[in-house]
């Protein structure tokens, strides 16, 4: 446990994934390395990942959403190798997710019901509770309002602040970052909102990783100051400094 009491955010020891046929990375999974990573409350990791498909796999490992070859993937103290699936799927409302690849999103839902779906799925809060906390976020983020329309419909900046929203919706205790300001997404409407919002998660408590292929200068933002820097390799998550300009993908 960690101070106070409360039991640490995430806990990876030695884990490294098995080969799953429903994975779509098969091959990264196969041959990610074990890792190790401790987050206590407030902890963040950011992770330099040259590798794409590795992060992919890097961030469904702390999801528990990959069977384990070897080691322990706990979050909140919690062994998803020993959950129950239904129990297992009620602790993921618990994580805010910004994915990389394709967002995300599914194309046939709008993305209003992209936003609200996990946590309708995960959680036991009425829609109508959700939709009104969606919404607020959404003008945090910019937004007049949840977007109605579909993915394909919406500007890259609109999904990247739907996906802001969707991923801390629920109060989540850990947030997967995949890239959230990629080239081309940065700006300082997206930016501010999203280095507040991940403050104030980090003051109650929760913790976070945040992906990128290479290092960024938003990386020195004060919101993000203690947070630790690794590099994901064939050596697994090793200790890294950090040197980018701000035109480096985040």
């Amino acid at each position: 446990m960690s101070a106070g009491g409360a039991p640490p955010v995430l806990e990876l020891d030695g884990a490294r994934p098995a080969p799953d046929k429903v994975w779509a990375d098969a091959a990264a999974e196969a041959e990610l390395p074990a890792i190790d990573l401790h987050l206590g409350p407030g902890d963040g990791a950011l992770v330099e990942a040259p590798d794409q498909p590795w992060g992919r796999a890097l961030a469904a490992l702390c999801a528990g959403l990959l069977p384990l070859a070897e080691g322990r993937a706990r979050f909140l103290g919690q062994d998803w190798a020993a959950l129950p699936r239904a129990r297992a799927e009620a602790l993921r409302s618990r994580i805010g997710h910004i994915f990389a690849e394709n967002g995300g999103w599914l194309p046939h839902l709008s993305v209003e019901e992209g936003i609200l779906l996990p946590q309708l799925h995960h959680s036991r809060r009425s829609e109508a509770v959700l939709r009104d906390a969606a919404a607020a976020l959404a003008r945090r983020f910019g937004l007049d309002r949840l977007p109605e329309g579909h993915p394909a419909e919406l500007s890259a900046l609109d999904l990247a602040r739907a996906a802001c929203v969707r991923a801390l919706l629920g109060e989540p205790m850990l947030l997967l970052l995949e890239s959230p300001l990629r080239r081309g997404l940065w700006t300082e409407d997206l930016a501010g909102p999203l280095l507040a919002a991940l403050a104030e998660a980090r003051g109650r408590g929760a913790g976070f990783v945040w992906l990128s292929a290479r290092p960024s200068a938003v990386w020195d933002e004060a919101g993000l100051r203690g947070a630790r820097r690794f590099r994901l390799s064939a050596g697994g998550l090793q200790a890294a400094g950090v040197a980018a300009g701000r035109e480096a993908a985040a």
